[in-house]
């Protein structure tokens, strides 16, 4: 009997091209209430939880009505993905993988460039089209018999190869290493033969890394084997001390940026490459939702303080429980592969460019499927918190500060009212940041040190008695260099 064709059997391969990620919540929505009985009391709380730590936050009203809008996309996709009678719609999503890849290249061939730099994209940064590398990978070696059977072997190859390229070309390191990582873990549910196949699919994206290093024109890819957080530090410094400050509401959906724009001239836009010049009517109206912490543990405590987390990582949990359980390599990959990339970006906000969406479809999908052992879950939401915590923990191991500082000069003020500050740094790879510390710290300058004098300058915004700190971060720890308080005369 052939399976009827629904409206909502194409969603998949809308979502990279339009952004309407968000559509697939329609769809759920409309049978939540049929969900399993378990899955249905793990909304209820993760919704009941949330919307109590909205009402708590600084901005009662803002925060209400952008995590009620943040709940109803979430929750009917994860309706939407329990729903679903097999991953079918998967290839449609491949057609939207491959489409959005050509746009890229295209992109950046024709208004970057050329390909001797990061890819570029209208509406995806880096990272997100890292991210679609990785789909696209995942897709043709673990789920090329959900392609169409007639030339499904002919469409692998080619979204392999252009997806290879596209996650290396991207330059993002967590995209390469959740590519890599969630192949691993399906390859622990194959059989032997195709465990194989999917290794030796590993070693072919190892293998043309290796050789893409060889072009001169290509050096942006050393970065993959750089180990500097590349500003993330201090955006952790600034989420870690936001959060005390609100330690059990948090501030509310999509406010971080709200709080954390001090180090942003103008109106940054959500591609980080571009500047928005007239935006401050926009910037009123709905802030910098796209500003985000770069770990998702942050950006849960951030929104929502301890009243979030403990639901928000049961619900992790038991979707990454779900997909063990299921069997499934292609669900194992994007499961663990985007738990992955979460250790250092935050791709399972909703809504998305498309790949959040496609997480808790997935997510839905594997959870409707398994009878749940409570013993056998007990302890992977705690697990899975402190393994995507846990670079922000190795970042702020203590440095000494002898072994990084041989000079700090005072601080001097110029005529145009900027103070300077000049730091001889005796190692390299330290990025060296300026925060403003009132109630919480926001960074205001920082710099990307090498060894030798570095000067830092910034415009001080005192209201109130203000403290500026001078700290140095590297990927396995911090120091801080000094800490000046400044009192308004």
């Amino acid at each position: 009997m052939r399976r009827s064709k629904k409206a909502s059997d194409y969603f998949l391969s809308l979502v990279p091209i339009t952004m309407t990620g968000f559509v697939g919540s329609v769809f759920g929505l409309r049978k939540i209430n049929s969900l399993p009985s378990f899955l249905k009391v793990v909304v209820i709380i993760f919704c009941l939880s949330h919307v109590g730590a909205a009402l708590l936050s600084p901005s009662l009203f803002t925060a209400t009505i952008w995590t009620i809008f943040r709940l109803f996309i979430l929750v009917g996709l994860i309706s939407y993905g329990s729903h679903l009678k097999d991953l079918r719609g998967i290839r449609f999503l491949a057609i939207g993988i491959l489409a959005s890849e050509l746009l890229a290249i295209f992109f950046t061939i024709t208004v970057d460039s050329g390909l001797t730099s990061r890819l570029k994209h209208p509406y995806m940064t880096s990272v997100s089209l890292g991210l679609v590398g990785s789909f696209g990978i995942w897709i043709s070696v673990l789920g090329r018999d959900l392609l169409w059977k007639t030339w499904n072997l002919a469409l692998s190859l080619l979204l392999f190869s252009l997806s290879t390229l596209v996650v290396l070309f991207s330059g993002s390191r967590s995209a390469v290493a959740a590519t890599i990582i969630g192949l691993i873990f399906a390859a622990i549910t194959f059989e032997r033969k195709q465990a194989i196949k999917t290794l030796f699919a590993i070693l072919i994206i190892i293998a043309v890394y290796i050789l893409l290093l060889g072009f001169s024109n290509v050096g942006f890819l050393f970065r993959i084997l750089d180990g500097n957080t590349s500003g993330r530090s201090a955006i952790w410094y600034s989420a870690l001390s936001l959060i005390k400050s609100q330690p059990y509401s948090g501030i509310g959906a999509y406010q971080f940026g709200n709080y954390n724009n001090g180090i942003q001239e103008g109106c940054a836009s959500f591609n980080s490459e571009a500047v928005i010049d007239n935006c401050r009517g926009i910037i009123d109206i709905i802030g910098t939702p796209w500003i985000i912490t770069h770990n998702a543990t942050l950006q849960e405590l951030v929104e929502f303080g301890f009243l979030g987390i403990a639901s928000f990582y049961v619900l992790l949990g038991l979707i990454l429980y779900a997909a063990i359980k299921t069997r499934i390599p292609l669900v194992l990959a994007f499961v663990v592969g985007m738990m992955c990339m979460s250790l250092y970006d935050n791709v399972l906000i909703v809504p998305s460019p498309f790949f959040a969406e496609v997480f808790w479809v997935i997510g839905g999908y594997c959870i409707a499927r398994v009878k749940l052992n409570l013993r056998q879950f007990t302890a992977i939401p705690f697990l899975l918190f402190i393994v995507i915590s846990s670079p922000v923990f190795i970042m702020f191991f203590p440095l000494e500060r002898n072994n990084y500082l041989s000079r700090l000069s005072g601080v001097f003020e110029d005529q145009e009212g900027k103070r300077n500050i000049a730091v001889m740094i005796e190692k390299s790879e330290l990025e060296v940041v300026i925060f403003e510390c009132t109630n919480y710290c926001v960074a205001v300058e920082s710099n990307f040190s090498s060894r030798g004098l570095n000067m830092i300058s910034w415009y001080p915004k005192i209201q109130q008695p203000t403290s500026y700190m001078l700290t140095a971060f590297r990927s396995t720890g911090m120091v801080t260099l000094e800490s000046i308080i400044y009192v308004e005369k």
